[in-house]
């Protein structure tokens, strides 16, 4: 006779945050019209001076066992990708930004203009986890996950921090990005490590190293392919109490 509790598929509920970095792969631009240079100077600066971001991500998921060794899941998630793009010692005529204009006026030798840009989206992934090697006695397991997230974007902005200039006595701006047309509707794929540390029956704790990479690239006058690494910290609620 089966037991009941073989019968039973365990269900597990897991929310938490995701530190991470977030950084582009610069692929092409095209200057703005009244650029003091040419496209390929302008080409050029874009594809240097590029730094990490470092937002906060939020995710909630459901997953249910396959089997013993594997788990079928699906979740809802906030993910803030971007980059930041320093310029050292802009020149007189330098484009800042199409609502902002140019440099026309002097700046300090030390100047810099901080761009951040950031684009926001909810996430759905659907993802499958595989068990790596032996659960511990004490209910202790590692998984291997992969996974695809459909994405819709919510928000696209550019942070505009100067350094060593002031314009109209501000030295951060959040303007429109109007030179990068972030995908609408896009889809992530993900792949991750994830450690499952049990603390007290249903109660266990996640790490989850994970890296996203966006199908679609960006468009538009500027164009990047965004990846971010995540660290996935969070709480897992559920399944059945396992015999040690």
């Amino acid at each position: 006779m089966v037991s009941l509790d073989a019968q039973v598929k365990d269900r597990f509920l897991e929310f938490g945050v995701a530190p991470a970095l977030s950084n582009a792969i610069f692929t092409s631009a095209k200057a703005p019209t009244g650029y003091y240079k040419d496209n390929e100077a302008y080409s050029d600066s874009m594809g240097k001076g590029r730094g990490w971001t470092t937002p906060i991500n939020f995710f909630i998921r459901y997953t249910m066992e396959r089997n013993n060794r594997s788990r079928w899941g699906i979740g809802l998630e906030y993910q803030q990708y971007g980059f930041k793009r320093t310029v050292t010692n802009p020149k007189l005529g330098y484009f800042k930004h199409e609502d902002l204009g140019v440099v026309n006026g002097l700046v300090e030798a030390s100047a810099e203009f901080i761009y951040t840009t950031r684009i926001r989206n909810i996430e759905i992934p659907l993802f499958y986890e595989s068990q790596i090697g032996m659960a511990s006695r004490a209910g202790n397991a590692q998984y291997f996950v992969i996974g695809i997230a459909p994405a819709f974007s919510w928000d696209r902005k550019i942070q505009l921090f100067t350094k060593g200039f002031e314009d109209d006595g501000e030295d951060k701006k959040l303007v429109k990005n109007y030179r990068t047309n972030a995908p609408l509707v896009n889809g992530i794929l993900f792949a991750g490590y994830k450690w499952v540390m049990d603390i007290e029956q249903p109660v266990k704790v996640i790490i989850e190293p994970q890296v996203r990479i966006p199908l679609l690239p960006s468009s538009g006058d500027e164009n990047y392919i965004y990846s971010q690494f995540n660290l996935n910290i969070g709480i897992i609620f559920g399944g059945q109490p396992r015999n040690k």
